[in-house]
């Protein structure tokens, strides 16, 4: 049971993380780039962000 609550908790970090990316996006207007691959200024720059819990969250 504490292995499950422990997934759960992992698992709503995530969920944090890219909420708290995506509102960062959003607030500077670029929130179509947002793991976008085909979005031409995505490809250009290579700005893909890997989603990782943080450790001292």
């Amino acid at each position: 049971m504490e292995t499950q609550i422990r997934e759960l908790q992992d698992t709503l970090e995530v969920m944090r993380h890219k909420v708290r990316i995506y509102e960062d996006h959003v607030t500077r207007g670029e929130a179509d780039r947002l793991w976008n691959p085909s979005h031409p200024d995505t490809a250009r720059t290579g700005t893909q962000q890997e989603c990782q819990p943080l450790e001292d969250a």
